[in-house]
C-alpha cells in the first residue's frame, strides 16, 4: 500500500538521523574536531608554496586536496552543537584566518566560510539557551 511505503521511508529517515547523531556524538567524544583543525593548519601551511612531490597524480596540489577534505569533514561535524563548541574553544576562528584570506574563488574559502558560519550559529544558539535558563531560574 502507498501508506506502507511512506511509513517505511519515515522510519528509514528517523533511523538515518539517529545514526548521524550517534556518529557526531562519538566524533565529539573522540576529539575529532580539534584533531581535524590541527591537521588543517598543517595542510594549509604546506599548500602555501611548492614543495617536492606536492602534485598528486591528477596534477592537483595534495595539500589543497587534503585541506578541502578536512574542511568538508569539519563542516559536517559543525552541524553538531557540541562539536561546534569544541571547535570554537580550540581556535577554529584563528586557524581559519589564513584560509579565509585566500582568493574568494578558492574552494577552501567557500567551505571555510560555511564552517565558521555553522560554528557561530551553534555557539550563539547555545548562548541563547543558557540565557533563557538563567532567566527562568531567576524568576
Amino acid at each position: 500500500s502507498p501508506r506502507g511505503g511512506v511509513d517505511r521511508a519515515a522510519r528509514a529517515s528517523t533511523e538515518a538521523a539517529r545514526e548521524t547523531r550517534e556518529r557526531r556524538s562519538l566524533a565529539f567524544a573522540a576529539g575529532c574536531a580539534p584533531a581535524c583543525l590541527r591537521s588543517l593548519s598543517e595542510a594549509d601551511a604546506r599548500a602555501k608554496g611548492p614543495g617536492p612531490n606536492s602534485k598528486g597524480p591528477e596534477g592537483k596540489d595534495d595539500a589543497v586536496v587534503l585541506a578541502v577534505s578536512l574542511l568538508r569533514a569539519l563542516t559536517e561535524l559543525s552541524r553538531d552543537p557540541a562539536c561546534a563548541a569544541q571547535m570554537a574553544s580550540h581556535g577554529a576562528f584563528d586557524r581559519l584566518t589564513p584560509t579565509l584570506g585566500r582568493d574568494f574563488r578558492d574552494r577552501r574559502v567557500f567551505v571555510g566560510a560555511e564552517l565558521l558560519w555553522n560554528v557561530l550559529e551553534a555557539i550563539s544558539d547555545v548562548g541563547e539557551r543558557e540565557g533563557e535558563t538563567e532567566t527562568e531560574t531567576e524568576t
